[in-house]
């Protein structure tokens, strides 16, 4: 006959369910926003032909973070059926890339845009304004633009064109016209925490780490409720932007997480290189459409 052993006040489970990111472990709030598209745990099947959800994988402890629904970041996509002057796809492993013509646009633009969320979250951000906040992307570079005015300021908190003024932007990331990266705040004030950054690749295709941070918003500043702007959304932008894969955008407050900044980086930089320059990797041997070739 079997023996049964019953111990009062235990309770046996199943192996705790993974997180997407490490980044989400061992911290009960602060996480606000990770976007990961070719992450298995919430994969993006297809991009919307018009405008449709993409995953916030942190959207638990975001709840925990705002007191409320963060909501789901919507993806719009303004892309003309059989564009010239834009295209957009998923890579073979899962990346958002969004592909800008060199010379057939014009307006009106067709930028493709991804939210932050709900009206929630936006408002608990545009609260707390003097918190401090981490930005991170992982994102690839497919074809370089000439576009130099300003950088390309694709992802981030901002209040109006991310690629234009730099009265614009709050936590913003992007490449410029000759492959370095740009970020707000600037290296001059004296809000900035970082950057943590690298470049891997060559030939033009090249990914990038980016981690960025800050003490404060810029002042009277009102975020809009978006993270990425890929395109022109002006007449000096036109036929002048890189193509970007986007691979993995994440933001924290660093206030409410209780985290440093460095130490967010750090780890998200151990999970760029895991992830997309490392053999078994979700992005790694990553392929997608060529953007000389599908577009003039």
């Amino acid at each position: 006959m079997p023996s049964v052993l019953r111990i009062p006040g235990t309770l046996i489970q199943g192996v705790p369910t993974p997180k997407a990111s490490t980044l989400l472990q061992d911290v009960s709030a602060g996480p606000l926003v990770l976007i990961y598209p070719g992450s298995p745990f919430a994969p993006l099947e297809s991009l919307p032909a018009v405008s449709g959800p993409v995953a916030n994988l942190a959207a638990e402890l975001a709840a925990a973070t705002i007191g409320g629904d963060p909501g789901s970041p919507t993806i719009t996509n303004a892309i003309a059926p059989g564009s010239v002057k834009m295209k957009a796809e998923l890579t073979a492993k899962g990346g958002i890339h969004v592909m800008n013509s060199l010379s057939a646009q014009a307006s009106p633009y067709e930028p493709v845009d991804i939210s932050l969320g709900s009206a929630e979250l936006l408002a608990f951000i545009n609260a707390n304004p003097t918190h401090d906040y981490y930005l991170g992307a992982w994102y690839r570079v497919t074809r370089i633009g000439p576009y130099a005015s300003n950088p390309h300021h694709f992802a981030g908190l901002q209040k109006g064109n991310p690629v234009g003024t730099a009265g614009d932007r709050w936590l913003t990331v992007g490449p410029t016209s000759t492959s370095s990266q740009a970020y707000a705040p600037t290296s001059a004030s004296g809000l900035r925490l970082g950057p943590v950054e690298r470049r891997d690749g060559s030939g033009g295709a090249y990914t990038f780490f980016a981690g960025i941070g800050t003490t404060d918003a810029p002042a009277s500043f009102v975020a809009l409720n978006r993270l990425v702007r890929l395109g022109a959304a002006s007449i000096g932008q036109v036929n002048g932007l890189s193509s970007i894969v986007v691979y993995r955008l994440y933001l924290e407050d660093l206030t409410a997480s209780g985290r440093s900044f460095a130490d967010v980086a750090a780890e998200d930089h151990d999970e760029y290189v895991a992830e997309i320059l490392t053999p078994g990797g979700v992005y790694y041997g990553d392929s997608w459409s060529n953007p000389a070739t599908v577009l003039p």
